[in-house]
């Protein structure tokens, strides 16, 4: 009675769920007028229209006449007939038949996870002063719950859902640990269990608090501090005030075409950044300025930083010989202490040999500062183009953090 080859064809899947769905009818209603043929009743009952049957009747009534054809009981026991169901409802009737999976106490499927609930948080994991000094630069413990009791004073009050957000103490590990080792955000999203897009939302936030925090830790020292903390190498120049120099950081090449000619920097031949960092003689920083483009001349970011201002009558600059501020201090009535040039000598005479070594030993403090600031990796590797909006807070926490380090003289190189 049924087409054989109706299998054999190639159709769509909705009429092939069509076709099934009129065999399954067809069928019922087969089995139906069987039934009432061989019924020995002079009256005989018709069926509906089986086409007039939803596809969840069809699939009840079906299941009907399959168990009463296989019950052996001479009482033949009609059920009732069931309550009208819909498809949605006879799918969740049948999925609730199905065997289940073990499940937790809260009713939730209890599949393994990455990392449990109860796993130990990275801060646990530093163990002593060494580890943190090598995840964040910080030099101690005592530092970092220092540090970590103003953010929370600034912030008011600490966030303690640990499933939706992190702690003032994991938010401010995640924001040094990127400043220290420049792990991407989805490395530092596995290690605190959050997203990446929160990982970079919560260092943005911390990196801005952390500069209002730690630019207290540059000061500008007066003229007395630093007369009573002069080192010997700076015998022969006691009225230095301040030292200069200019560090560069390479950057991400930008798409726009005025950005990569104002970034490019000749010495370093690629795009980078500069900023203008000023030491005391004593080897604290003092200064850090803004960041320019690579291209900027040391000149151009002494002008910007507005220290001839800061500076008094007969004080001193030391600087290297990028920098061309004859003129600018002399106005100021300003000492500038430079190593000298040749001038077209072949050979420079002994008084200048003497003065360029001299200079170049106090110098040296400067060149060690910035030794130090390129040890956080953000510094030394390629600076990421989007978080150059946040470059100055970034120079200043890490400048903030190295005063907070340990000294770069001991106490047997000062003059008494």
């Amino acid at each position: 009675m049924f087409d054989t080859s109706f299998h054999q064809q190639q159709q769509q899947p909705q009429q092939l769920l069509h076709s099934i769905s009129n065999i399954i009818i067809v069928n019922i209603w087969y089995c139906r007028e069987i039934h009432n043929e061989e019924d020995d009743s002079s009256q005989l009952l018709l069926e509906p229209d089986p086409i007039s049957m939803t596809a969840a009747e069809a699939l009840l009534e079906l299941r009907n006449q399959i168990h009463n054809e296989e019950d052996d009981s001479s009482q033949l026991l009609l059920e009732p007939d069931p309550i009208p169901m819909t498809a949605p409802e006879a799918l969740l009737e049948l999925g609730n038949q199905l065997p289940r999976r073990a499940s937790d106490d809260k009713g939730c499927t209890a599949t393994p996870t990455l990392i449990d609930e109860g796993r130990t948080s990275v801060y646990d994991l530093l163990k002593g002063d060494k580890h943190l000094r090598a995840f964040t630069g910080i030099p101690n413990t005592t530092r970092f719950k220092q540090l970590l009791h103003v953010i929370a004073l600034l912030e008011g009050k600490e966030r303690k859902n640990p499933e939706r957000c992190l702690s003032c103490r994991d938010r401010l590990l995640l924001c040094l640990m990127k400043l220290k080792l420049n792990l991407s955000f989805v490395c530092l999203s596995a290690l605190f269990n959050v997203s990446s897009f929160s990982c970079t939302r919560f260092f943005r936030d911390m990196i801005m608090k952390l500069a209002r925090v730690l630019e207290f830790a540059i000061p500008f020292p007066t003229k007395e501090e630093i007369q009573k903390n002069l080192p010997i190498c700076f015998k022969n120049f006691k009225t230095t005030r301040i030292i200069l120099d200019c560090t560069e950081v390479k950057i991400e090449k930008s798409k726009c075409l005025k950005c990569r000619i104002s970034t490019y920097s000749h010495y370093k031949g690629g795009n980078t950044m500069k900023v203008l960092l000023g030491v005391a003689p004593s080897g604290l920083i003092t200064y850090v300025g803004p960041f320019f483009g690579g291209r900027s001349s040391d000149k151009a970011l002494f002008l910007a930083s507005g220290l001839l201002n800061k500076l008094e009558p007969k004080e001193s600059v030391m600087v290297d010989k990028g920098f061309f501020i004859e003129e600018e201090c002399l106005m100021k009535g300003i000492n500038l202490i430079r190593p000298p040039f040749k001038d077209g000598n072949l050979q420079m005479t002994p008084k200048d040999a003497y003065t360029t070594v001299a200079v170049a030993a106090a110098r040296v403090h400067v060149e060690r500062r910035i030794q130090r600031m390129k040890v956080f990796k953000i510094l030394k590797n390629e600076f990421p183009f989007r978080l150059l909006p946040y470059s100055d807070n970034i120079i200043t926490v890490i400048a903030g953090i190295v005063n907070l380090g340990t000294p770069i003289l001991s106490l047997n190189k000062f003059l008494k």
